[in-house]
């Protein structure tokens, strides 16, 4: 008889989230029972939304994954984002952008993630220039 190979269960785990927000910054907790900081990913996949993602083997048997996209609140500074991992609760910290960088988005200038967008791009354009 041939070698008869069991599929692993897949389970989704939908992470209990909580925002909380002061004078200073904003707060995102996620809670990933199980889970360690190796096994997850958490990404800026375009201005406003930050996702979280990851998947855990937990036995022969079974795995758990989830993945989430989450919008952000407009008035972050998104080059001072901070992140960390402890006893189970992933902490990612936002900071409000000062009333003086609100004023210079209201009056036209980009805000700091456009300029960094565009900065990429302009040197992803740099370096397949370069390749060609």
């Amino acid at each position: 008889m041939g070698d008869i190979r069991r599929a692993r269960t897949v389970e989704e785990l939908v992470p209990h989230l909580n925002w909380i927000e002061d004078l200073m910054k904003h707060y995102l907790l996620v809670h990933l029972p199980g889970c360690r900081k190796e096994e997850m990913e958490v990404g800026l996949a375009y201005p406003g939304y930050v996702t979280i993602s990851g998947e855990r083997i937990v036995n022969d048997k079974k795995c758990t994954y989830f993945g989430q996209a989450l919008k952000l609140p407009e008035n972050l500074d998104m080059k001072k984002v901070g992140q960390s991992f402890e006893d189970e609760i992933l902490t990612l910290t936002f900071p409000k952008r000062t009333e003086e960088e609100e004023e210079e988005n209201k009056n036209g200038n980009p805000s700091t993630t456009k300029k960094s967008l565009q900065e990429e791009k302009e040197k992803q354009k740099e370096v397949s220039n370069e390749q060609n």
